[in-house]
């Protein structure tokens, strides 16, 4: 286990390894069960780092999504804006599931946020309340979590995008297929 920030302040880590500590040799529990919703408890640690959690089959990162505290899904955000250094300025908008943008209300500065490919999100996540989410370093990608919640990434979402597209594509031309069939059969029928 390790922490990903480089100016990691290791005195914020205490409680979190008490926590996990008793978690996992008192009570029992696994690690990679328990390490998303002690992140959640623990927002101090969560807004400065993610916790990488390795072993022979996988690596992945554990990392805090909380708009309200600066991580719109997962990714730090600075609540200065770099075009007129308004504090406490910044308001992230979500046009949808992955498409956020970083909004300055004072000088109405905007930029889009990107979203790492590699990482997977609970539903909670992504509807902008407080969650946990994954960054695969290496191993198998995730269709769910490990307390079972559905598992989603960007290219999930883009495939299903690509898919409805297709899918309203062709409803579309099926429907401009059979209203030219009625017109061939009233020009028929009147010939």
């Amino acid at each position: 286990m390790g922490f990903t920030q480089l100016d990691f302040y290791p005195s914020i880590a205490g409680p979190f390894l008490q926590k996990l500590a008793h978690k996992v040799f008192i009570e029992g529990y696994s690690m990679n069960r328990i390490i998303g919703r002690l992140l959640v408890e623990e927002i101090t640690l969560g807004r400065n780092t993610a916790v990488a959690v390795m072993d022979e089959s996988h690596g992945w990162a554990w990392f805090l999504t909380s708009d309200a505290h600066g991580r719109p899904l997962g990714i730090p955000y600075s609540i200065q804006c770099t075009s007129c250094g308004c504090l406490k300025g910044i308001k992230i908008q979500r046009h949808s599931d992955f498409d956020l943008s970083a909004y300055c209300r004072s000088c109405r500065y905007m930029k889009k946020i990107q979203v790492p490919q590699n990482n997977f999100y609970t539903r909670e996540a992504l509807d902008g309340r407080d969650g946990w989410g994954i960054q695969v370093l290496w191993g198998d990608l995730l269709d769910r979590f490990p307390n079972g919640k559905e598992a989603i990434c960007v290219t999930d979402w883009e495939d299903e995008m690509k898919a409805a597209k297709l899918v309203a594509k062709l409803a579309q031309k099926e429907v401009k297929g059979i209203e030219g069939a009625e017109d061939m059969d009233i020009s028929s029928a009147s010939g």
